[in-house]
């Protein structure tokens, strides 16, 4: 392995290094002919890559991982078939406009692409890549964005792990956000988006992560899947209701601190207004009738009343306590 600090490099120092398989060069500019770089290389780690393309004479037949974070890219095309390569990684590259011809790397699994905000174009050969496994698209915003142009690629079928979080998504018919496609998804961000609901998601079978914290504009989630184990809804301002396949509480982790609207979870937490409670329904706390026109701040469980100050004529209780309580009279 070589690790090099250096501002400027000459190629010609690789000659005699015809064994080397992992370089990482931070920030480094070469000068001269690529074609020097050992062809048995398998890892290139090149932080700050300084080029706008790659260069045609660079051989990658045999990589298996290149992270390029933080390049000047603007433009990524493998000059040939990289049959083996499995990691790519082109996070903080801000110049990068467009990825071409994936079609020459038909063994990713994993893809990274976090915050390439001015990312405009993906090859429609990206829905090709059966063995994409984790797309991080995290940040690439100007990719979703209706002002430049409809995405025209689809998302592979293989992947577990998608990353859609500060890409301001929204629901349309060409871009529906029902991953009817990826039924082997386990783990789905699309954190900070423009939504106001989503499709039904009761066919991701294998889904276990949701994270949709920061939509602001959704309201309701509705028949979430019975499978999913941890849901993460922090500061969903305008949600109201989430109910499940199941009509049961599946969830091992839930996060929906700063969910200011939200009155029901189903199986687990309900608002509702004191004055639709008869005597029945309050058995020996009636005695709330005559304090519901005051304010209180609500108190009890902290994601869920933090950030509120209501009339008392709002009643916080968990749907499986409150039958016991009524049982108990």
């Amino acid at each position: 392995m070589l690790n090099l600090q250096a501002s400027y490099l000459e190629t010609g120092a690789f000659k005699k290094m015809v064994n080397l398989k992992l370089l990482q060069l931070n920030f480094v500019e070469l000068k001269g002919s690529y074609k020097h770089v050992s062809e048995d290389l398998r890892w290139l780690c090149w932080h700050g890559f300084h080029l706008e393309i790659l260069p045609a004479d660079l051989c990658v037949e045999n990589l298996v991982a290149i992270d390029m974070s933080c390049s000047n890219l603007e433009v990524f095309e493998p000059p040939t078939d990289i049959q083996s390569l499995k990691i790519l990684n082109l996070k903080d590259s801000y110049k990068l406009r467009e990825i071409r011809n994936m079609i020459r790397m038909p063994n990713l699994e994993t893809l990274i692409l976090w915050n390439c905000y001015s990312l405009v174009n993906i090859c429609e050969s990206i829905g090709a890549l059966s063995s994409l496994t984790l797309l991080h698209m995290s940040g690439c915003k100007n990719l979703f964005s209706w002002e430049h142009t409809e995405p025209t690629f689809s998302f592979p079928l293989s992947l577990h792990r998608l990353f859609l979080k500060d890409c301001h998504l929204e629901c349309s018919d060409s871009f529906p956000l029902s991953f009817i496609f990826q039924p082997d998804l386990q783990y789905l961000n699309l954190g900070n988006s423009r939504f106001k609901s989503l499709p039904c998601y009761d066919h991701l079978k294998n889904l276990r992560v949701l994270d949709l914290s920061f939509c602001s504009r959704l309201k309701c989630l509705l028949c979430l899947p019975s499978t999913l184990a941890e849901l993460y809804i922090y500061y969903c301002e305008s949600l109201e209701k989430i109910t499940f396949q199941s009509h049961r509480f599946p969830l091992l982790e839930l996060g929906y601190e700063g969910c200011v609207n939200l009155y029901e979870i189903e199986d687990y937490v309900k608002l509702v207004p004191i004055a639709k409670l008869d005597e029945t329904d309050l058995g020996h706390m009636e005695w709330l009738k005559e304090y519901q026109n005051h304010e209180v701040c609500l108190v009890g469980d902290d994601e869920l009343t933090v950030g509120r100050s209501w009339h008392i004529q709002v009643c916080c209780f968990s749907l499986k306590y409150f039958v016991n309580i009524l049982s108990a009279n």
